[in-house]
């Protein structure tokens, strides 16, 4: 399943938009003659509260739209608020304040989903929010073709594979960790909703993907993805925790950096994920084709700009089956990506610019279209060409 268009209404800082969004195999388009280098990435760039984490909540509200309704999600400040708008008291013959927001996510169907018993090869997945007052509800209307959507209702169903980090992600600890408060489907996409919402613990999912004799390959592609002066261990000790190897010497994770824990934690918890709906009596997938939908929020919280410059494009090409979806601040991220892949986010709209910033250098990128700086001097201090000015005028005082 992959996510071919969104359109959200009355939807927190939206009042209405629509995108099309890049996914695996995606046909070239009008819109999209040259299909992109990394047709699986989609970033969103834009200042703060410009609706950069809106979209990838809209997104994930459509998608599980059948189910969202009884999954533990709880509306709040979903329904867009207007300018100057002051709340409604209920006086006598005075009538509460009612509007709605609504989420279409037009998806494409997999081979997956259809041998899962999908007919057709799309579906549109729809969800209405109900403001009265100040109390939001979920609606959740008619589906189309409703037997398509079957698998969504089997938490243990590889259909409609979705997940999502939010930019608080954070390692649980193992000690009282518990899924059981909310649905599989939506315990995989809280985070991005519910900021004390932590990422699987490290070494509870070290020891099921042992159990399930994923380890191997689950510790090769993470390797794979992490500089060489930094690997996870496979350990044969099973009394030992897993250890990884900082050239030479062997740290537990919760001794690691900040930004490693940041990068190793989501993406050891989406190895986690896609193995826990792989069933048991099957023969083992290779977890680098797994279809279905990722979002990270802020994708390069805590990373050094080095690892910033590659961050996407490794985990892109590691898993190209997967649709991404991507928020960043760093001219280092954007400058890695073609027009294709990066939407920008401002004054209640989204555009695709024609400017290519591939490779460029991270003030080329700041001074374009996608981030619009004018400069990159502290502010007061003026340009290049008023420096040279002030310059050559206390100069002339001189003589």
């Amino acid at each position: 399943m992959y996510v071919k268009k969104l359109v959200i209404q009355n939807f927190r800082c939206f009042s209405k938009t629509e995108i099309e969004l890049n996914y695996p195999k995606r046909p070239a388009t009008r819109s999209h003659p040259v299909p992109s280098r990394l047709e699986n990435v989609n970033l969103f760039l834009g200042g703060n509260g410009a609706g950069k984490s809106s979209v990838l909540k809209a997104l994930v509200l459509g998608v599980l739209s059948p189910v969202i309704n009884s999954s533990g999600f709880k509306a709040d400040y979903i329904v867009r608020r207007k300018p100057n708008e002051q709340p409604q008291i209920a006086l006598k013959g005075a009538s509460l304040l009612s509007e709605q927001a609504e989420v279409c996510a037009y998806l494409k169907l997999g081979k997956l989903d259809v041998d899962a018993g999908a007919k057709g090869s799309t579906l549109m997945g729809k969800t209405i929010i109900q403001r009265i007052g100040d109390f939001e509800d979920i609606i959740s209307p008619a589906l189309e073709n409703p037997d398509s959507w079957k698998h969504i209702y089997i938490n243990r169903s590889p259909s409609f594979f979705l997940v999502a980090f939010g930019a608080n992600r954070r390692t649980e600890r193992p000690e009282g960790y518990s899924q059981q408060s909310r649905s599989s489907r939506y315990q995989r996409v809280a985070g991005l909703f519910e900021e004390h919402i932590g990422l699987v613990p490290f070494n509870f999912a070290y020891l099921q993907l042992k159990d399930r004799d994923y380890l191997v390959q689950a510790c090769d592609i993470l390797n794979s993805l992490l500089p060489p002066s930094m690997q996870l261990s496979q350990n044969s000790d099973a009394q030992q925790s897993p250890r990884f190897n900082r050239e030479g010497v062997l740290l537990p994770y919760s001794a690691l950096s900040d930004g490693y824990r940041a990068f190793v934690g989501w993406v050891w918890d989406l190895l986690y994920q896609m193995v826990s709906l792989q069933q048991p009596s099957t023969p083992l997938c290779d977890l680098t084709q797994v279809e279905g939908v990722v979002i990270v929020d802020e994708i390069d919280l805590f990373l050094h700009p080095q690892w910033q410059r590659t961050v996407i494009e490794q985990v892109a090409l590691k898993f190209p089956r997967i649709q991404f979806l991507f928020s960043s601040h760093s001219p280092l991220v954007a400058g890695g990506l073609e027009p294709s892949n990066i939407f920008v986010l401002a004054d209640d709209k989204v555009t695709q610019y024609s400017e290519d910033i591939y490779g460029l250098t991270p003030n080329q990128v700041l001074t374009s279209s996608y981030f619009g700086l004018h400069s990159l001097r502290a502010p007061n201090t003026g340009t290049l060409g008023d420096l040279a000015r002030k310059t050559l005028q206390h100069l002339m005082e001189e003589e």
